[in-house]
């Protein structure tokens, strides 16, 4: 070993300099041969790992410091040496192959032990469909011919020596059985000398047997010749001298070789048949050193030059032998066993002619061209290397470094583009209402065990961070566990709120119930930003909570409708210091939606001393003060197919009045008229109805005009469901899945689709004039481009179309017909709905109706385009995160544009239906 790495001039001092000893890794591959040493058995395996070991721990210790000191060792598979030797072909003959008209350089090189074919249409890379390796040796049949041989000289010898013919042939199987145990030609013949020997004293009337043989040994020989004529591809008798000496086990080489292309066929003949140029190279090279090396060959010429060529060297006479004397002649074995030799030969010539002949595997006007080195290079050029798979795994290895240089580069570039487009692209107000069908599970995971007790363990730490969520600079100063541990303990929280939790109670709900309600409501906060974040701190708070209303709402359902309830939009205790989105509630989104989808509790009432001509009243500094701003109405509705859209009631409770005296704002005197104290649970969507002016509405005393805007919303929500039954089917909103919609996956059906579509990476147009195709389950074949002139032209009907006839109504139809047809049933639809029910809500005017690209992806998606958009939106369903992101907005697989435009589509046609 340290002499051959010697002989490459590892040892010598330029290269210890270029690669010091210590830190140079040599690659030793070993192909074929030591493959089938490792499958042959146990013992040949432990062979290979007993060399493995040699190489990563003996190695090192002899290496003499002057040799590379780690050797990686590593049995080579088929398809990698396939995958090498052909990388290596393309590189050192794409120039001689394109001189001949060929774009490609096919395949097909021999070792002792496979056959490697790289066909056109399969690739080197690991993505694509490997070259084909073949265990096609030519191993067993250079053993059957050199068994035949060996019968043949113990059967002469046994003649020679005065055996009878019985004698004679039994020398001859035994001689011939000796090489197929894998014996020297020496030890052969001794063995059929033996044989011949013993059968001949064994023989009782040598003149009859003499007779009896010679006739049944002609009949043997002069079958077994017109078998192998007849069923090995033309081979045998036929002969340009006298008649050929008989090669019985020529026919079972054949149909060897032959079963085992058979067995690759699946492989091959989806590329098949091999047509153009064809690279014939190592073993197949050294063979065509018999007459046709370094020639441009047709198929149809070489079956033919082959078989006469194998025929000649078996018969030992003609150009093919001549050829193989001056090959083999000088050769130290030449004189005594040159079978040994031209043997190699032979059965090279009969895998070439059985891969040659295979039907339907190659063309007959393919051409072969049969060598290891490229031609000549123009003078003054270095001379090429000899084509090896080690050579194609180096420029593999340096090829595989530039591609990834490149795709650094490319990488960094694409980033840097994206962001810039990001950054250029105006984004457009989020549109997801998907929100409120998460359940419990997926914000927070399952119920833990025991949650309705367990939820008191997680107070400290969830008052904690309500107290550091405050804009109140003192109330940051009290978020430590210590503080609450002292101060603000559950025990004094729920005596703070003894006087609404006996309410509660009074008004039906259970003790047990009204505490958890009223303790974890003074942390909605915390609570809604854990949810918001998919923390799992206060897990067993918001089960808890989820259980409470679960239990009210249940009662509830049986009774009338609640009232309309009311709470303030900004300042303290305003929806919006819960979630800062109640802020923008006004602003409608492209599709002229105007709402959101709160993750905190929202809490509300109808309590008249609430109300006064200033805005809503909250107590303050222990009085109740007005806030300005906007007050918004919940007004309650029945549930339908969609949900749930009236408060849960906490509580009613007589309501008092003020007198309209005092500066303190008057005092309060008993009426005999109810108040209510309700709650949405988190998640719940509030959509704004209509929006009331300053003085044009009046209070629920009938009497009082704030003077501040009435913003009336809806409610929807999917029903807390019990923790008792939370195994069960239905589709409970705070603790089980909906069953009602499928999309991939319900995960990412909730997911939606806002993160990836507000800014898209390219235009429409850009993401189909993308090179891609893909074909439908008729295997029909499309491609984006097509796609997109087809929509842009004036529509054709089909009736040859997978899924039926194609724009069946619409022929002749232009996009400007398709956008005014469109656009007109909108404003039809608008003005009906319009007249039907004034307070519709509906997109502005701006947001209604439908632009060019709009319908452009509309036409796209309803044609065989779904597919691919389909697939996009299946694949990233999956994602999420940043990854999401990523590989939504790669500019190979992205359909963001052509998503958003049919989102934006979708809800316009939606506000008409």
């Amino acid at each position: 070993l340290g002499a051959a790495l010697r002989s490459f001039g590892a040892g010598s001092e330029a290269f210890r300099k270029a690669h010091p000893p210590e830190t140079c890794v040599v690659f030793l591959g070993a192909t074929g041969g030591v493959r089938k040493i490792r499958d042959r058995d146990d013992v040949g395996a432990a062979q290979v790992d007993a060399f493995a070991r040699f190489c990563r721990l003996t190695w090192p210790k002899v290496a003499d410091g002057s040799l590379p000191a780690t050797l990686s060792f590593q049995i080579v598979e088929g398809v990698n040496e396939a995958r090498w030797e052909w990388a290596a072909a393309k590189e050192l003959f794409g120039s001689a192959f394109a001189e001949q008209g060929y774009d490609c350089v096919q395949l097909l090189a021999a070792g002792g032990a496979s056959v490697q074919v790289g066909i056109r249409g399969m690739s080197t890379a690991e993505a694509g469909t490997p070259p084909v390796s073949m265990p096609l040796g030519s191993g067993g049949a250079q053993r059957g011919f050199l068994a035949d041989v060996a019968a043949r000289k113990a059967t002469r010898a046994a003649l020679d020596d005065g055996l009878s013919l019985d004698a004679a042939d039994a020398a001859g199987r035994a001689a011939s059985d000796a090489i197929l145990a894998d014996k020297r030609g020496n030890e052969a013949a001794a063995i059929g000398q033996e044989a011949g020997t013993a059968a001949q004293k064994a023989s009782s009337s040598p003149q009859a047997l003499d007779a009896r043989l010679k006739s049944l040994g002609s009949a043997r020989l002069s079958a077994s010749e017109a078998t192998v004529q007849g069923d090995s591809g033309g081979f045998g008798g036929s002969s340009p001298g006298e008649s050929a000496p008989p090669w019985p086990s020529k026919e079972g080489s054949y149909a060897r070789l032959r079963r085992l292309i058979d067995a690759h066929g699946p492989l091959l003949l989806p590329f098949a048949p091999i047509r153009g140029g064809v690279l014939a190279m190592s073993s197949f090279a050294d063979v065509a050193e018999l007459g046709f090396a370094e020639r441009w060959l047709s198929v149809e010429e070489l079956r033919p030059l082959v078989r006469q060529t194998l025929c000649e060297v078996l018969q030992q006479e003609g150009p093919g032998w001549d050829k193989a004397v001056e090959k083999w002649g000088g050769h130290r074995f030449w004189a005594e066993f040159p079978e040994r030799l031209w043997s190699i030969g032979a059965a090279g010539l009969l895998r070439l002619s059985v891969l040659l002949t295979r039907p339907g595997l190659f063309r007959p006007s393919a051409r072969l061209y049969f060598a290891d080195t490229p031609p000549p290079p123009p003078e003054g050029t270095a001379p090429r290397p000899k084509l090896t798979w080690p050579l194609g795994k180096y420029l593999s290895d340096v090829q595989l470094c530039e591609a990834r240089e490149q795709v650094l580069a490319a990488g960094s570039s694409l980033l840097a583009a994206r962001t810039r487009v990001a950054e250029l692209t105006p984004p457009g107000n989020p549109t997801s209402r998907t929100g409120y069908l998460r359940s419990l599970r997926d914000c927070v995971g399952p119920p833990p065990d025991d949650c309705m007790e367990k939820w008191r363990e997680e107070w400290v730490k969830l008052r904690t961070e309500e107290y550091l969520r405050s804009d109140d600079p003192a109330d940051k100063d009290k978020g430590t566990e210590e503080y609450v541990r002292e101060n603000k303990d559950l025990d004094s929280v729920l005596t703070k709120f003894a006087r609404g939790i006996k309410e509660s109670v009074d008004s039906g709900m259970d003790p047990k119930h009204a505490e958890i309600y009223y303790a974890l409501q003074s942390v909605r906060g915390s609570l809604a930003a854990a949810m918001r974040e998919g923390r799992k701190d206060y897990v067993c708070s918001t089960y808890a909570l989820s259980e409470a209303l679960s239990s009210e709402y249940d009662l509830q359902k049986k009774l009338a409708l609640p009232p309309s309830l009311y709470k303030n939009l900004e300042g303290k205790f305003g929806l919006a210091s819960d979630d800062s989105q109640w802020s923008s509630i006004r602003t409608p989104d492209e599709a002229g939606f105007r709402g959101l989808v709160s993750e905190a509790m929202v809490m509300a009432n109808d309590r008249l001393d609430c109300f006064s001509t200033e805005g809503f009243m909250v107590f303050d500094d222990g009085g109740l003060k007005p806030v300005s701003g906007p007050i918004v109405c919940f007004e309650a509705a029945a549930s339908d197919d969609h949900g749930d859209h009236a408060p849960i009631v906490i509580k009613k409770t007589i309501a008092p009045t003020a007198s309209k005296g005092g500066a303190d704002g008057g005092t309060l005197k008993p009426t005999s008229r109810k108040q209510t104290s309700g709650a949405f649970p988190p998640n719940t969507l509030f959509r704004l109805k209509e929006t009331k002016p300053a003085g044009s509405w009046l209070a629920p005393d009938g009497v009082t005009k704030p003077m501040v805007d009435l913003l009336v919303v809806t409610a929807t929500f999917k029903a807390p469901k019990r923790l008792s039954s939370s195994s069960g089917s239905g589709g409970g909103k705070m603790a089980e899945l909906p069953v009602s919609l499928q999309y991939a996956s319900r995960k990412a059906f909730v997911k939606g689709l806002d993160d990836i579509i507000e800014r898209p990476l390219l235009t429409l147009e850009q993401e189909f004039m993308r090179d891609y195709s893909w074909t439908d389950f008729k295997d029909v074949k499309y491609t984006l481009r097509e796609e997109w002139e087809y929509v842009n032209g004036e529509a054709v009907p089909a009736a040859d179309k997978t899924p039926g006839t194609r724009d069946e109504k619409n022929g002749g139809m232009s996009v400007v017909q398709f956008c005014d047809r469109i656009n007109a049933r909108i404003a039809e639809r608008r003005e009906k709905l319009k007249q039907m029910s004034p307070d519709t809500p509906m997109p502005s005017e701006a947001n209604a109706f439908l632009t060019r690209e709009e319908v452009l992806a509309v036409r796209l998606y309803s044609g065989p385009a779904y597919q691919p958009v389909n697939r996009f939106l299946r694949e990233i369903g999956n994602l999420s995160g940043g990854f999401r992101r990523l590989v939504a907005t790669h500019p190979a697989a992205t359909f963001t544009a052509t998503v958003a435009h049919l989102c934006r589509a979708i809800r316009k046609l939606s506000a008409i239906t």
